[in-house]
């Protein structure tokens, strides 16, 4: 193996460390790239909104977040007030073989776009294998809506007989628990 490659190959194991953020962007390619990431010192980092908005992971609006209206509106109300708080960043995952995501924050995102916020402290991670979206940007069902799937079981009326006291004992044992 010739030096040139010996090198190369050195480089892409061992990250080097950088404080000069320059955009999302190029955050991502220097990983990539080079293996390069950020100092954690440099972070919280301010980025605007609009570098970040592509990256969600979750398109939460008020009526389908997985979390109450009523919620919604309480963060909504405190974003309003206080602006958004840097010692709670958004958390951006970076994948050294591709992605990027929106890894917590979401919800604070699309009510930071709703409040006109342009300026989000952010967190990024470095991860070195593929950081891949769960859902695609797809809703899921809100915390607050949940939809029944079966009929709810009756209520038992009657103690438990002896024998059914025994098989429940035994089925603990046998699970350990």
């Amino acid at each position: 193996m010739d030096l040139q490659r010996l090198k190369s190959l050195a480089e892409s194991k061992v990250p080097t460390y950088y404080d000069d953020f320059k955009s999302l962007k190029d955050t991502k390619d220097r990983w990539r790239q080079h293996g390069q990431k950020l100092y954690d010192r440099a972070m919280p980092l301010k980025i605007k909104r609009s570098e970040l908005w592509q990256h969600r992971e979750y398109k939460w609006s008020r009526d389908d977040a997985r979390m109450t209206p009523q919620d919604w509106d309480e963060l909504k109300a405190s974003m309003a007030k206080h602006g958004w708080k840097s010692n709670e960043p958004l958390h951006i995952n970076v994948g050294r073989t591709g992605g990027i995501k929106v890894g917590e924050g979401n919800h604070r995102l699309a009510i930071a776009k709703e409040l006109g916020i342009k300026l989000i402290p952010v967190w990024i991670h470095f991860y070195s294998s593929r950081v891949t979206k769960l859902n695609r940007g797809y809703k899921t069902p809100p915390k607050h809506k949940p939809e029944p799937t079966h009929p709810p079981l009756p209520k038992r009326t009657t103690p438990l007989t002896d024998k059914e006291k025994k098989d429940v004992d035994d089925i603990i044992d046998l699970l350990g628990i």
